[in-house]
């Protein structure tokens, strides 16, 4: 589409014609806002975000996007939650031929602030995952962490 646009606009030989030129536009417009509707736009960005390969600035723009946001744009589907609160999600779609798992929880230091962090895709329960993150096992979390902060 911006190929013919700039073919009209450059092009000696072929007069200009603003019809063309706002029905090129409009077109774009339309797309852009069914992508949008459909989801695709979301999912781009998050993708986009995942594909930082400097861990600090992904970091941080995951941060600003927020876990809630994070999760609804890549449509991620809950796998399991737990009795402590943590939940497991899955993302099927971020990348190709593999299952991204990402464990939300909330730290009780802050107050109810929610975390999410992603875990390797081995883990089929939320608290399997939490444990691993306090580099624990799954019966050791259950029974002998008292405070998770």
């Amino acid at each position: 589409m911006v190929i013919l646009l700039f073919d009209v606009l450059f092009d000696n030989e072929v007069p200009f014609d603003r019809t063309i030129l706002i029905i090129i536009l409009a077109i774009t417009a339309m797309i852009l806002v069914v992508n949008m509707l459909m989801g695709d736009f979301g999912m781009r960005r998050s993708r986009r975000v995942f594909s930082i390969s400097n861990v600090e600035e992904r970091a941080k723009k995951l941060q600003e996007m927020g876990v809630e946001k994070l999760l609804k744009k890549s449509k991620a589907n809950i796998l399991n939650t737990s009795l402590r609160g943590n939940s497991l999600y899955v993302i099927d779609e971020m990348i190709p031929n593999y299952e991204l798992k990402y464990l939300v929880y909330e730290d009780p230091s802050t107050k109810g602030k929610i975390y999410g962090c992603f875990v390797p895709s081995e883990f089929t329960t939320a608290d399997q995952a939490m444990a691993w993150k306090f580099y624990l096992t799954e019966n050791e979390y259950e029974n002998d962490l008292i405070y998770e902060a």
